[in-house]
């Protein structure tokens, strides 16, 4: 039985090759001119644990800090890690937007899937008078959670609605996570690489 997609008629084996209803394309896609894609956006809830790990996906913008989800509420006062997936090439992107009206009032870390052959390289910025300031860096380190510095941690009360956390894939085995602070909350010291716990979470 013949199917539709749009107004024609197609063939089920037409069917199955087109991408209206999802699918994937395993080979290269070329385009004939400039098309605009925009990522897609995912809503995090403030879960309400200090175990709590959010395995990231590349291509996404995720808005998070609030506990009903909704931007501008404070936040659920609980410990959150961000996991990055271990890229397939560089330039993969993610991006983390705080939704909270209040600073999220308990440690955040940022670390990745696969800890024995990816690190993160962290680079953090505030405003000054005249311009954006590096106020610390630092580059975890392969190897086990909970034993070797695989974790970037930030201090409580230290990130709010407006700051921005963009993470590059700089390898197949690199992220850059630059966090852009908007509020001059962050300052040297209180961020650092740490080894977390050996669940994954940090602690």
């Amino acid at each position: 039985m013949s199917k539709r997609i749009g107004k024609y008629k197609v063939s089920k084996k037409e069917s199955e090759i087109s991408l209206r209803d999802g699918g994937q394309i395993d080979g290269p896609l070329n385009m004939g001119s400039d098309i605009p894609f925009r990522a897609g956006g995912k809503l995090l809830v403030d879960i309400n644990d200090d175990t709590s790990i959010y395995t990231l996906v590349s291509g996404h913008t995720y808005f998070w800090g609030t506990a009903t989800g909704l931007p501008g509420a404070t936040d659920n006062a609980n410990a959150i890690t961000f996991a990055l997936p271990s890229p397939k090439q560089a330039g993969e992107y993610i991006c983390i937007l705080p939704q909270n009206a209040a600073t999220i009032n308990k440690l955040v870390g940022i670390t990745v899937v696969e800890e024995s052959t990816d690190i993160i390289t962290y680079q953090v910025f505030e405003p000054t008078a005249n311009n954006t300031a590096l106020i610390e860096t630092g580059t975890t380190a392969v190897g086990t959670h909970g034993t070797q510095n695989t974790m970037v941690k930030l201090a409580a009360q230290h990130l709010l609605v407006g700051d921005e956390i963009h993470c590059y894939a700089m390898s197949s085995t690199q992220w850059l996570v630059r966090i852009v602070g908007r509020n001059n909350l962050i300052a040297a010291g209180d961020i650092a690489i740490d080894p977390g716990n050996v669940g994954g979470y940090i602690d």
